[in-house]
């Protein structure tokens, strides 16, 4: 992710004193087909923020119009949006037949440029590939305004966390990832990453993973 990309996220933590965690939560199939949820939550909010919460969630819109994009791509079925327990956050959930629906809808979720279709994952030889990429801002850009010239940003991002949870048909043998992870879940079946925003901004592939199935 491209550090400008980060500053929305910037605005967030500096302005709420708190947490935010992006969510992307995956079951998949044999067949590569499965469901998914993005979801973005808002953690520790104080009271005297509620106001400027609720000016930051109104940007669910744009997830709205994301989702009548997505429900019209091949092989994505059951689009709809999502709100975090007590309307700390927002989201949205789809099923997919395939790799390559589920990379087109992520692409439309993560990416600005409406014709670029990104690899997030793939099946090589029967092992599984994630990688990552992302540029979308997700907090306003009023807010952004006001926020320039603040300082501590860095502290800022070590508090802003990015999860990934997959889980697979089969127990996994084997995984390589690019963020601390953990293999858990019945049969160990799935896996779990983690970075914060500090880690996406100075690494390529901060939420990359090899996967080897028995």
């Amino acid at each position: 992710m491209k550090l400008s990309t980060l500053s929305g996220f910037f605005i967030f933590g500096i302005l709420l004193s708190g947490c935010l965690t992006i969510k992307e939560t995956y079951s998949f199939k044999k067949n590569g087909a499965g469901t998914m949820t993005y979801e973005v939550a808002f953690n520790k909010v104080d009271d005297t923020f509620q106001d400027v919460k609720h000016d930051l969630l109104p940007n669910t819109w744009s997830l709205d119009s994301l989702a009548e994009v997505i429900s019209l791509i091949p092989g994505i079925t059951k689009v709809a949006l999502t709100s975090a327990k007590d309307h700390q956050g927002f989201g949205l959930s789809f099923r997919f037949e395939s790799l390559t629906s589920l990379n087109h809808a992520l692409s439309r979720i993560l990416l600005t440029d409406s014709t670029e279709v990104f690899s997030y994952f793939r099946k090589e030889n029967g092992v599984w590939l994630r990688a990552y990429k992302a540029d979308r801002m997700m907090i306003s850009e009023s807010f952004v305004n006001k926020a320039r010239g603040e300082r501590q940003v860095a502290a800022m991002l070590s508090q802003l966390g990015y999860e990934v949870e997959m889980q697979f048909p089969k127990t996994i043998a084997v995984a390589y990832t690019g963020a601390e992870g953990m293999i858990s879940g019945r049969k160990n079946k799935t896996l779990n990453m983690r970075a914060t925003f500090q880690e996406i901004a100075a690494t390529d592939q901060p939420l990359s993973a090899t996967i080897l199935l028995d």
